[in-house]
């Protein structure tokens, strides 16, 4: 009667207690050599596989430091690379600025001139008044073409009011229109 067949579960198991039996012939073959030496030898042979383990399981005390170095450089290079980007961030908003700051020095001047240009005005309109209206329109705390302004309508009501009802000029002794 042939032998009964074995199922492929069956055959790995065996191949597995196999290779076990032959493991363990070998480190008996090891462990005989090992327990034949003195013990002093046997302990230095210990720490020598002890230290050898340690190098090639952990990593050394230079390793980490390395590790540590690369770390460190990683995270100082992107601070220079945010330092960069921030650096052209900030040079756009300064072109930006002086460009504007630039436009602004132009109207600066412009005002300062049309200023300086209503003084002057305003000089000349205020010489024809007397001197409590040259008060009024001074403390009047009005902008200077306001002011101006004013001169020149105080001005005109006057040179209005000394033409008088019998004067030859057009519109004499008529109230001026002021509503515009």
């Amino acid at each position: 009667m042939p032998p009964p067949k074995q199922t492929p579960e069956e055959l790995a198991a065996e191949a597995k207690k196999a290779e076990e039996e032959k493991k363990r012939e070998e480190e008996k073959k090891h462990t005989d050599w090992f327990n034949g030496l003195t013990p002093d030898t046997q302990d230095y042979i210990t720490g020598l596989r002890n230290e050898n383990a340690k190098h090639r399981t952990g990593k050394t005390e230079a390793e980490k430091e390395l590790e540590a170095a690369q770390k460190k450089a990683k995270e100082y290079d992107d601070l220079l690379k945010k330092q960069a980007e921030d650096q052209g961030k900030y040079k756009e908003l300064y072109e930006k600025t002086a460009t504007e700051l630039d436009a602004t020095k132009g109207l600066t001047e412009r005002i300062k001139s049309l200023e300086g240009t209503f003084t002057l005005q305003l000089d000349e309109a205020l010489k024809s008044l007397p001197a409590s209206m040259q008060a009024m329109v001074k403390e009047s705390g009005k902008p200077i073409e306001k002011q101006l302004v004013m001169a020149n309508e105080i001005k005109a009501e006057i040179a209005h009011e000394a033409d008088g009802p019998g004067s030859t000029r057009p519109g004499g002794g008529q109230p001026l229109n002021t509503e515009e």
